[in-house]
């Protein structure tokens, strides 16, 4: 049942949608029994075309983020609540208002949404461009090392601290943070995985994120299977060669300037010693 103020109920399953606009709204498409599961599409309301890389918070009642997702190239979208509850569901994207709803889960029972963006063109200032050699560079003050650190939106190792743990391999730096967790190939630790998206149904291989070196990005992250080409982790850099590293567990943490479309997983930002500053090349990846 629907009433005009943006309620909606059904089964077990309660959805309270809080619309920006009078056309923005998030409508139930269908609910019945099942896995507990909750999928939807993000359209256009005005062309009501597919709006994709849209991101979707989820959160719980109070106000955590607890999954982050993204919708495809159609506009789909998909997860699974981690337990029964009370969620919230904030969906935006560039040139769209965003979106925010609320939907009560049962333990068990799927429901089906559809979510309508209005367009909100954003104007920007006028640029001017000049281009200028590259140059690799750790000087992590001047890339906003020390900032991000404070905004405590992630976690840090600084040069002192990684001297002071010893780190033999880069997973046993970001496997202590929360969210991650070792990935193993052919025994030995070669990578680390987001916790999240495990056992999700609608996504084969690991979970892993993006990697950033010296603020380039080498590896682009996402769901991957075990292959020849997949860059790992510990096979970027020496931890004896680091000055710093970021990680971010999921794609709320990340900076926008370290965000892509396809970091769900989160990211890991790996900084060189200031010994590199000088170098034009970077430090030799491990063999």
């Amino acid at each position: 049942m629907t009433n005009r103020a943006g309620f909606f109920w059904a089964s077990s399953l309660i959805l309270a949608c809080f619309p920006t606009s009078t056309v923005a709204q998030v409508e139930i498409l269908d609910v019945g029994p099942g896995q507990r599961e909750v999928t939807g599409s993000v359209i256009s309301a005005e062309t009501h075309q597919p709006v994709p890389s849209a991101v979707i918070l989820i959160s719980d009642s109070a106000g955590d983020v607890q999954l982050t997702t993204l919708s495809g190239v159609d506009g789909g979208f998909s997860f699974l609540p981690p337990e029964a509850g009370s969620y919230s569901i904030q969906v935006t994207s560039i040139g769209y208002g965003s979106v925010e709803g609320a939907v009560r889960v049962s333990a068990e029972g799927r429901i089906r949404l559809r979510v309508l963006m209005d367009v909100d063109p954003v104007e920007l200032d006028q640029i001017e461009a000049r281009a200028r050699p590259h140059r690799i560079t750790t000087d992590m003050t001047f890339e906003g090392f020390d900032a991000r650190k404070v905004s405590e939106r992630g976690v840090f190792f600084d040069e002192e601290e990684i001297a002071r743990r010893k780190p033999s391999r880069i997973t046993d730096l970001v496997a202590r943070s929360s969210g991650f967790r070792i990935l193993r190939s052919r025994g030995r630790q070669v990578d680390v995985e987001s916790i999240r998206a495990i056992g999700n149904p609608f996504h084969r291989g690991n979970c892993l994120p993006d990697i950033w070196l010296d603020g380039l990005r080498v590896r682009v992250g996402g769901y991957k299977e075990e292959g020849p080409g997949l860059l790992y982790l510990n096979d970027v850099i020496n931890p004896e060669n680091l000055g710093g590293v970021e990680v971010y567990v999921g794609l709320s943490q990340i900076p926008i300037q370290f965000r892509g479309t396809n970091s769900v997983c989160g990211a890991v930002i790996l900084w060189t010693k200031r010994a590199w500053v000088d170098r034009f090349e970077p430090p030799p990846l491990c063999r």
